[in-house]
């Protein structure tokens, strides 16, 4: 009896990860509009990691630079249980949003001017 309740809980467990996943990329893709950044197409609970796990450690920048020649500039990956990874390899793109320029641009931290001449 005591070997069916572990099933159960097991069950139960598994299940609640799987919603866990599901409802956070639900929430992520509404929050910050993932879903108009280009990608790899992913599987549903997967994500890309199928296709991460297949490559040799030393060339993962070359399948990303694949990525970036496909799909953009700026595209998404999404790499459970850690989620999105956004990559972004247009300086113009990162000059706006870390200058405050941009969008959504980060503004100086308040002692920027300590640093300056």
């Amino acid at each position: 009896m005591a070997f069916g309740v572990l099933k159960l809980i097991a069950a139960f467990a598994a299940l609640a990860l799987v919603l866990r996943r599901i409802l956070r990329n639900l929430w992520l893709r509404q929050k910050y509009d993932l879903h108009r950044i280009p990608g790899p197409p992913g599987y549903p609970l997967l994500g890309n990691l199928p296709q991460v796990l297949t490559w040799d450690k030393p060339q993962i920048h070359l399948k990303v630079l694949e990525w970036v020649k496909a799909y953009g500039k700026v595209i998404k990956i999404n790499l459970p249980p850690a989620g999105y990874t956004v990559y972004i390899t247009d300086p113009a793109c990162i000059q706006a949003n870390i200058t405050g320029h941009g969008i959504h641009g980060m503004s100086k931290p308040s002692r920027y001017g300590l640093f300056q001449k």
